[in-house]
């Protein structure tokens, strides 16, 4: 063998090795796909042309675009969260952004989104926070504010899984638009 082809077969083994890990790719050239287990991010070309991208282990993944701005991705599941298997996962940015009371929660979840609340009350106007409705019964909870945004989709199809979406840097319509490309 070459070391050319030597080469090509373990670039071509490497990837495949990779395949089941967060990723990027996609068929449109005109868009980029950040990949998280239950999840496809598109993001335009255009914002990503010339942007590194990071995995964080098997559940995010992160871009960081020539402008310094950048998008965090992460699947959210019980196990990551350590809830146990009765917490209703589609509540957590309900909890999360006070939409709904967290003191009913017991000990630990109760003090997590307490301490939740209070980080990102800091930091955005809970008032503002969006929900809306796509594709039927499924949710994006979203705010921003001082340069950085935060986002949650709620698919109903996939109870065990919620998507949780920050950047730094984008604007709202840029945050809401990758939101509803997911």
């Amino acid at each position: 063998l070459s070391k050319r082809t030597f080469m090509k077969i373990i670039l071509s083994l490497a990837v495949a090795l990779l395949s089941g890990c967060s990723a990027i790719g996609g068929t449109d050239s005109s868009q980029i796909y950040m990949r998280t287990p239950g999840f496809s991010i598109s993001l335009p070309e255009v914002m990503v042309k010339e942007a590194s991208f990071y995995s964080a282990g098997d559940m995010s993944i992160s871009v960081k675009m020539a402008n310094g701005h950048t998008v965090f991705a992460q699947t959210i599941t019980r196990e990551l969260e350590g809830f146990d298997e009765y917490f209703n996962l589609q509540d957590y940015p309900l909890y999360v952004f006070g939409i709904k009371d967290f003191s009913d929660l017991k000990g630990l979840d109760r003090e997590r989104f307490s301490g939740s609340y209070e980080i990102y009350k800091a930091t955005y106007d809970l008032d503002a926070v969006s929900v809306l409705n796509v594709d039927g019964d499924n949710k994006i909870y979203s705010v921003c504010g001082l340069g950085e945004c935060l986002g949650f989709l709620v698919d109903v199809q996939k109870p065990d899984y919620i998507l949780m979406v920050n950047s730094s840097g984008l604007n709202e319509m840029q945050f809401r638009s990758i939101m509803k490309g997911i």
